[in-house]
Protein backbone atom coordinates (compact mmCIF):
# COMPACT_ATOMS: atom_id res chain seq x y z
CA UNK A 1 0.00 0.00 0.00
CA UNK A 2 1.73 3.21 -1.33
CA UNK A 3 1.25 6.13 1.14
CA UNK A 4 -1.40 8.77 -0.33
CA UNK A 5 -3.35 11.66 0.83
CA UNK A 6 -3.20 15.38 0.16
CA UNK A 7 -0.82 17.84 -0.29
CA UNK A 8 -0.59 19.23 3.52
CA UNK A 9 0.00 15.31 4.39
CA UNK A 10 2.29 14.79 1.11
CA UNK A 11 4.48 17.82 2.63
CA UNK A 12 4.96 15.98 6.09
CA UNK A 13 5.73 12.95 4.30
CA UNK A 14 8.49 15.25 2.88
CA UNK A 15 9.47 16.38 5.82
CA UNK A 16 9.77 13.17 7.95
CA UNK A 17 12.10 11.47 4.86
CA UNK A 18 14.54 14.71 5.33
CA UNK A 19 13.50 16.55 2.32
CA UNK A 20 13.26 20.26 2.40
CA UNK A 21 11.24 21.58 -0.52
CA UNK A 22 10.09 25.28 -1.69
CA UNK A 23 6.19 24.81 -1.45
CA UNK A 24 6.29 26.72 -4.86
CA UNK A 25 7.22 23.44 -6.19
CA UNK A 26 4.28 21.16 -5.32
CA UNK A 27 1.70 24.25 -6.18
CA UNK A 28 3.57 25.70 -9.28
CA UNK A 29 5.77 23.05 -10.85
CA UNK A 30 3.58 19.54 -10.25
CA UNK A 31 0.37 21.90 -9.95
CA UNK A 32 -1.01 20.54 -6.84
CA UNK A 33 -3.35 22.40 -4.56
CA UNK A 34 -5.05 21.66 -1.43
CA UNK A 35 -7.83 19.69 -2.79
CA UNK A 36 -5.18 17.31 -4.51
CA UNK A 37 -5.65 13.31 -3.99
CA UNK A 38 -2.01 12.61 -4.26
CA UNK A 39 -2.41 8.43 -4.66
CA UNK A 40 1.63 7.38 -4.41
CA UNK A 41 3.90 9.98 -2.21
CA UNK A 42 7.15 7.61 -2.91
CA UNK A 43 6.59 8.87 -7.02
CA UNK A 44 6.69 12.45 -6.08
CA UNK A 45 9.33 11.78 -3.77
CA UNK A 46 11.18 10.18 -6.55
CA UNK A 47 10.49 13.04 -8.54
CA UNK A 48 11.99 15.52 -6.58
CA UNK A 49 14.95 13.65 -6.24
CA UNK A 50 15.65 13.66 -9.83
CA UNK A 51 15.44 17.18 -10.39
CA UNK A 52 19.16 19.11 -10.78
CA UNK A 53 18.87 21.34 -7.80
CA UNK A 54 21.90 23.09 -9.41
CA UNK A 55 19.83 24.13 -12.32
CA UNK A 56 16.51 24.37 -10.47
CA UNK A 57 17.50 25.88 -7.08
CA UNK A 58 14.32 28.12 -6.91
CA UNK A 59 12.58 25.20 -5.51
CA UNK A 60 15.55 24.24 -2.76
CA UNK A 61 15.49 25.01 0.57
CA UNK A 62 19.19 25.72 2.25
CA UNK A 63 19.56 23.00 5.07
CA UNK A 64 23.26 23.15 5.20
CA UNK A 65 25.04 24.45 7.76
CA UNK A 66 26.70 27.42 6.72
CA UNK A 67 29.95 26.29 8.72
CA UNK A 68 29.89 23.38 5.75
CA UNK A 69 30.57 26.01 3.30
CA UNK A 70 33.05 25.01 0.28
CA UNK A 71 34.91 28.51 0.29
CA UNK A 72 35.14 29.04 4.04
CA UNK A 73 37.48 25.48 4.55
CA UNK A 74 36.83 26.35 8.62
CA UNK A 75 40.29 24.68 10.57
CA UNK A 76 38.48 23.80 13.76
CA UNK A 77 37.33 20.18 13.78
CA UNK A 78 33.51 19.50 15.04
CA UNK A 79 30.63 17.14 15.17
CA UNK A 80 27.56 17.41 13.40
CA UNK A 81 24.48 16.32 13.64
CA UNK A 82 20.72 15.79 11.80
CA UNK A 83 19.96 14.60 8.20
CA UNK A 84 20.86 15.93 5.13
CA UNK A 85 19.40 15.06 1.62
CA UNK A 86 22.24 16.22 -1.04
CA UNK A 87 23.16 16.04 -4.91
CA UNK A 88 26.71 14.59 -6.05
CA UNK A 89 28.14 17.39 -8.12
CA UNK A 90 32.11 15.81 -8.16
CA UNK A 91 33.79 13.22 -7.64
CA UNK A 92 37.08 11.67 -7.68
CA UNK A 93 39.30 8.91 -6.64
CA UNK A 94 42.24 11.32 -4.91
CA UNK A 95 44.25 8.22 -4.82
CA UNK A 96 44.53 8.01 -8.52
CA UNK A 97 46.00 10.74 -10.92
CA UNK A 98 44.00 13.08 -11.60
CA UNK A 99 42.58 13.81 -15.38
CA UNK A 100 44.72 17.38 -16.18
CA UNK A 101 46.98 18.30 -18.42
CA UNK A 102 46.55 15.56 -20.55
CA UNK A 103 49.27 16.89 -23.13
CA UNK A 104 51.56 17.68 -20.37
CA UNK A 105 51.50 13.95 -19.01
CA UNK A 106 52.06 12.02 -22.01
CA UNK A 107 55.02 14.57 -22.99
CA UNK A 108 56.24 13.70 -19.44
CA UNK A 109 55.82 9.90 -20.20
CA UNK A 110 57.60 10.28 -23.51
CA UNK A 111 60.60 11.98 -22.14
CA UNK A 112 60.88 9.74 -19.21
CA UNK A 113 61.05 6.74 -21.50
CA UNK A 114 63.79 8.37 -23.45
CA UNK A 115 65.54 9.46 -20.70
CA UNK A 116 65.56 5.65 -19.29
CA UNK A 117 66.30 4.20 -21.85
CA UNK A 118 69.74 6.42 -22.32
CA UNK A 119 70.61 5.35 -18.81
CA UNK A 120 69.92 2.10 -19.66
CA UNK A 121 72.09 1.86 -22.89
CA UNK A 122 75.20 4.07 -20.74
CA UNK A 123 74.99 1.39 -18.46
CA UNK A 124 74.92 -1.34 -20.77
CA UNK A 125 77.61 -0.25 -22.14
CA UNK A 126 79.57 0.24 -19.17
CA UNK A 127 78.94 -3.37 -18.10
CA UNK A 128 80.52 -4.32 -21.37
CA UNK A 129 83.97 -2.21 -21.27
CA UNK A 130 84.37 -3.81 -18.09
CA UNK A 131 83.62 -7.32 -19.27
CA UNK A 132 80.66 -7.93 -17.26
CA UNK A 133 77.83 -9.60 -18.64
CA UNK A 134 74.50 -7.61 -18.76
CA UNK A 135 71.13 -9.14 -17.52
CA UNK A 136 68.15 -7.46 -18.81
CA UNK A 137 65.35 -7.31 -16.46
CA UNK A 138 61.97 -6.59 -17.56
CA UNK A 139 60.73 -2.54 -16.70
CA UNK A 140 59.51 -2.08 -13.06
CA UNK A 141 56.82 -0.13 -12.74
CA UNK A 142 55.94 2.00 -9.61
CA UNK A 143 51.95 2.14 -9.00
CA UNK A 144 52.05 4.07 -5.93
CA UNK A 145 48.33 3.75 -5.25
CA UNK A 146 46.90 3.74 -2.10
CA UNK A 147 43.28 2.35 -1.16
CA UNK A 148 40.48 4.13 -3.10
CA UNK A 149 39.78 7.62 -1.79
CA UNK A 150 36.70 9.20 -2.83
CA UNK A 151 36.37 12.75 -2.23
CA UNK A 152 32.98 14.22 -3.14
CA UNK A 153 31.79 18.16 -3.92
CA UNK A 154 27.83 17.67 -2.85
CA UNK A 155 24.94 20.62 -2.44
CA UNK A 156 21.74 21.53 -1.31
CA UNK A 157 20.81 23.31 -4.42
CA UNK A 158 22.51 26.65 -3.10
CA UNK A 159 25.62 25.55 -1.14
CA UNK A 160 28.65 23.24 -1.79
CA UNK A 161 30.52 21.02 0.94
CA UNK A 162 33.65 19.07 0.82
CA UNK A 163 33.40 15.65 1.90
CA UNK A 164 35.66 12.35 1.65
CA UNK A 165 35.45 8.74 2.12
CA UNK A 166 36.96 8.35 5.63
CA UNK A 167 35.91 5.02 6.06
CA UNK A 168 35.84 2.63 2.74
CA UNK A 169 32.11 2.50 1.71
CA UNK A 170 31.53 -0.54 0.56
CA UNK A 171 28.42 -0.20 -1.16
CA UNK A 172 29.76 2.60 -3.48
CA UNK A 173 31.48 0.51 -6.39
CA UNK A 174 30.86 3.39 -9.30
CA UNK A 175 31.11 7.13 -9.47
CA UNK A 176 27.37 8.65 -8.51
CA UNK A 177 27.03 12.05 -9.88
CA UNK A 178 24.14 13.39 -10.13
CA UNK A 179 22.61 11.18 -7.95
CA UNK A 180 20.97 12.04 -4.26
CA UNK A 181 22.41 10.81 -1.26
CA UNK A 182 21.10 11.20 2.62
CA UNK A 183 23.87 12.54 4.83
CA UNK A 184 23.25 11.64 8.59
CA UNK A 185 24.91 12.69 11.47
CA UNK A 186 26.90 12.31 13.83
CA UNK A 187 29.59 12.97 11.38
CA UNK A 188 32.96 14.69 12.01
CA UNK A 189 34.40 18.28 9.80
CA UNK A 190 37.97 18.55 9.97
CA UNK A 191 39.66 21.31 7.66
CA UNK A 192 36.41 22.11 6.24
CA UNK A 193 35.78 18.62 4.90
CA UNK A 194 33.49 16.02 6.04
CA UNK A 195 35.01 12.51 7.31
CA UNK A 196 32.08 10.18 5.92
CA UNK A 197 31.96 6.89 7.66
CA UNK A 198 29.94 3.80 6.49
CA UNK A 199 27.11 4.75 8.76
CA UNK A 200 26.90 8.32 7.55
CA UNK A 201 25.69 8.44 3.77
CA UNK A 202 22.87 6.53 2.13
CA UNK A 203 22.57 6.26 -2.12
CA UNK A 204 18.83 7.27 -2.50
CA UNK A 205 18.50 7.25 -6.20
CA UNK A 206 19.51 5.21 -9.24
CA UNK A 207 18.19 7.78 -11.45
CA UNK A 208 20.76 11.22 -12.75
CA UNK A 209 18.95 14.16 -14.40
CA UNK A 210 19.57 15.02 -17.71
CA UNK A 211 21.14 17.87 -17.65
CA UNK A 212 24.09 15.87 -15.73
CA UNK A 213 23.59 12.34 -18.26
CA UNK A 214 26.62 14.28 -20.45
CA UNK A 215 28.69 14.57 -17.52
CA UNK A 216 32.43 13.27 -18.05
CA UNK A 217 32.84 9.73 -16.27
CA UNK A 218 36.08 10.47 -14.05
CA UNK A 219 37.04 7.14 -13.10
CA UNK A 220 36.74 6.02 -17.21
CA UNK A 221 39.22 8.73 -17.62
CA UNK A 222 41.23 8.15 -14.64
CA UNK A 223 41.76 4.21 -16.02
CA UNK A 224 43.36 5.71 -19.26
CA UNK A 225 45.96 6.40 -17.59
CA UNK A 226 49.53 4.75 -16.41
CA UNK A 227 50.42 4.62 -12.65
CA UNK A 228 53.68 5.43 -13.17
CA UNK A 229 52.88 8.92 -14.13
CA UNK A 230 51.18 9.19 -11.19
CA UNK A 231 53.75 11.45 -9.19
CA UNK A 232 53.72 14.12 -12.40
CA UNK A 233 50.30 14.40 -12.61
CA UNK A 234 49.68 15.25 -9.32
CA UNK A 235 52.38 17.33 -9.29
CA UNK A 236 50.36 19.12 -12.14
CA UNK A 237 47.26 18.99 -10.40
CA UNK A 238 44.49 22.00 -10.07
CA UNK A 239 42.01 22.13 -7.98
CA UNK A 240 39.18 23.58 -10.82
CA UNK A 241 37.06 20.64 -9.93
CA UNK A 242 36.23 21.95 -6.94
CA UNK A 243 34.31 25.50 -8.62
CA UNK A 244 31.20 23.77 -8.15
Amino acid sequence: MFPSGNLQQLKSFFHENHAKVKSEWFEQKLGLNSSSNIPDFNEIFQRWLDEDWKQDRQWCLQVLPKELNLNLLNVEKRTFHGHYILQVEKMIDISRPLPTKINVRKSIKDKRKEKQQENEDEKEEKKEKSGTKVKKNGQVKFYGYGRRLWQFCLTDGHQECLAIEYEPLDWLKNPIIGKKVLLSGPFDVYLGTILIKTSNLQLLTANVPKSTLSAIDLQEILEEYDAELEMEALGNQDDTWKSC
